[in-house]
């Protein structure tokens, strides 16, 4: 197991991935600290009045009044983590309908895992046949995703902890691209402010290949794509070549 314990790794190698987890190995990753997250964790309401996610048919969607993503999370200098959430609640139960109301997180003194703005490595983890479980710290700014798993194998807890702000140079999932009937367990970390452009898919996540994401907890919330899935793009294949790509929901929140 790793504890990052309030410290920095910080990728500065271009063309090489941080950690390979192959052929049955597991490694978790904590940031176990003298001062409990909540001692360290604040939270300030900075719009209760968003535009609501509730339209009806007719209406325009005003897509910058909903969420803002962060592209530079982490300030080194006064280490501090921040990242938006947008937080819904049901206002007409009969209808379903919502208000939303976007909260600013800061979090003092996180472990962090980045990577330099000038150096782009391959994806900062990379899971081929082994499991990552993720249960605290942060990943932040990686210039290449986060996580790439491949692999029917492959597992990725996501428990606690932080993945914001990271994107990916080329192809789909600007944090975490599946592929190869791997899966993901999210529970309980908090996805926040990833990104792709140049017409890639999966602002947050990608699915291809049989990939499966089970969902229980935790928050994808403004994460944004240039095409399709702000926070997750699941292909599933074409008529001659289908796939079984999977999303299971069973809790947690998806907002943009």
């Amino acid at each position: 197991s790793l504890n990052l314990n309030g410290y920095t790794i910080t990728v500065e190698n271009d063309n090489l991935t941080l950690v390979d987890i192959k052929n049955g190995a597991s490694l978790t990753v904590k940031d176990e600290q003298e001062l409990s997250l909540s001692e360290r964790e604040t939270k300030i309401t900075e719009n209760s009045e968003m535009s609501s996610l509730w339209h009806e048919d007719d209406e325009t969607v005003d897509k910058d009044s909903v969420g803002i993503i962060l592209k530079n999370n982490y300030n080194e200098a006064e280490q501090i983590l921040e990242f938006y959430v947008t937080e819904s609640a049901v206002v007409d139960s009969a209808t379903g309908k919502t208000a939303e109301s976007l909260v600013k997180y800061q979090i003092k003194n996180p472990g962090v895992i980045r990577t330099t703005d000038t150096k782009e490595p391959l994806n900062t983890f990379y899971i081929e046949g082994g499991t990552l479980n993720w249960e605290g710290g942060a990943i932040v700014g990686c210039t290449n995703r986060a996580v790439r798993l491949a692999g029917e194998s492959s597992v990725l807890n996501l428990k606690g902890g932080y993945i914001c702000g990271n994107t990916a140079t080329a192809g789909a999932g600007g944090a975490i691209q599946a592929g190869d009937s791997s899966r993901i367990e999210l529970s309980g970390t908090y996805i926040s402010g990833n990104y792709v452009t140049g017409g890639n898919h999966g602002g947050a996540i990608s699915l291809q290949d049989a990939a499966v994401l089970n969902m229980s907890g935790g928050y994808l919330t403004n994460n944004r794509a240039d095409t399709n899935g702000g926070a997750v793009y699941a292909d599933g294949g074409d008529r001659n070549n289908p796939g079984k790509t999977s999303i299971n929901l069973s809790g947690g929140y998806i907002t943009n």
